[in-house]
């Protein structure tokens, strides 16, 4: 029998009073026990705000063992940013979910490595890194 598959795509404009052309766009599928994230555009503190709560429903998902985040396709990443990934990382935990960053954009990455985070987020991970 083949996985089950299901597929949700959402897409959410930033905050269209504080700048009209940021936007970012979150793709969850779900596959058995594994939930695939793929982030991508601006995470700054307006996306931050929207993803929240949609990944907090996301990751109460019954039966959820794994997470895997794609975030090849962020081109941008501030401190609040940053911090949504922290929390994303320990609310996983919390609910005994693994969470593995299985790809990083080269903007986002060198982020990654000057802050330390990276290596929070990626203890033990093999990934690829995009331009």
């Amino acid at each position: 029998m083949p996985p089950r598959r299901c597929g949700q795509t959402s897409e959410v404009a930033s905050d269209e009073v504080h700048d009209p052309g940021r936007r970012f766009k979150l793709v969850s599928n779900r596959v058995d026990e594994s939930l695939e994230l793929a982030i991508a555009g601006e995470l700054d503190m307006a996306a931050t705000f929207k993803l929240e709560p949609e990944l907090d429903r996301l990751l109460d998902a019954p039966d959820l063992r794994r997470l895997e985040c794609d975030l090849a396709g962020v081109s941008f990443v501030d401190s609040a940013g940053l911090g949504l990934l922290l929390a994303l990382r320990e609310r996983a935990q919390d609910r005994g979910i693994a969470m593995t960053v299985v790809s990083t954009s080269t903007p986002l990455r060198r982020i990654l490595d000057v802050s330390g985070i990276g290596a929070v987020l990626t203890a033990g991970e093999a990934q690829s890194h995009r331009g």
